[in-house]
């Protein structure tokens, strides 16, 4: 079993779902019928949420931690397509339809989750229009952040693709120094294989721009890697 316990206080949800951004609009009545249609669960890296050909039934509100969405190559390759990180709501096109899946979903590391029943999300959301408007915003955005994703895959190189990461990754954590991924973390999320990814951190090393310790890589000239990665 990959999940560690379920925390089932209605505090405990009541609580977390008001510390949600998205759920911000929505009242105290609300917030409290909704808290009594999902659980909190903690998962363990590794865990898998969701595999292809699933049906969703469930939407998922990530409160901590990470989540990995991929697809399998032929190979056995993972191609990862996104990387969730708190705050983020997935397997929410359950909120549209009996939606099939077709990627994975898996803990990437111990993460915590609010497991919301697909029926009383939507109920909630047409109750509160404002909320309904933050997912779809969040939706759009998500599904803009996986095209330009692809667009790279397709147009960019992998010293390109990896250097647009390193940058990205740096930007979300609020500081220069990437920390808390492996290099094969790293080749996962630009399609390729680990040790493509560490020759290329090596020269990116080489040349100056990074600097590489045990799960952080240090970035030494933000405008240099930003040539790399094509946004100059």
């Amino acid at each position: 079993m990959n999940r560690l316990h379920i925390r089932r206080s209605s505090e405990d949800k009541l609580k977390t779902l008001r510390q949600i951004p998205l759920f911000a609009p929505a009242g105290q009545r609300e917030l409290t019928d909704l808290a009594a249609q999902c659980t909190l669960h903690t998962f363990r890296k590794g865990h898998i949420f969701y595999r292809p050909e699933d049906r969703s039934q469930t939407v998922y509100m990530l409160t901590d931690g990470r989540v990995a969405l991929y697809r399998l190559r032929p190979d056995g390759k993972k191609l990862t397509i996104d990387v969730l990180n708190a705050g983020a709501l997935f397997d929410d096109l359950a909120l549209l339809n009996d939606n099939i899946h077709h990627t994975f979903a898996e803990a990437a590391e111990h993460c915590t989750a609010l497991v919301i029943d697909r029926v009383a999300l939507r109920h909630f959301v047409v109750r509160t229009p404002h909320v309904l408007l933050n997912v779809m915003q969040h939706v759009t955005q998500r599904i803009h952040s996986m095209e330009e994703n692809l667009e790279r895959m397709a147009f960019h190189g992998i010293p390109a693709r990896l250097s647009h990461l390193l940058l990205e990754l740096a930007q979300t954590q609020g500081s220069n120094t990437v920390i808390g991924f492996t290099h094969q973390e790293l080749a996962e999320r630009v399609g390729t294989y680990r040790e493509t990814a560490t020759q290329i951190l090596n020269s990116l090393r080489s040349e100056g721009y990074i600097d590489i310790g045990r799960r952080q890589i240090a970035i030494l000239q933000p405008d240099g890697l930003a040539a790399v990665a094509g946004l100059y």
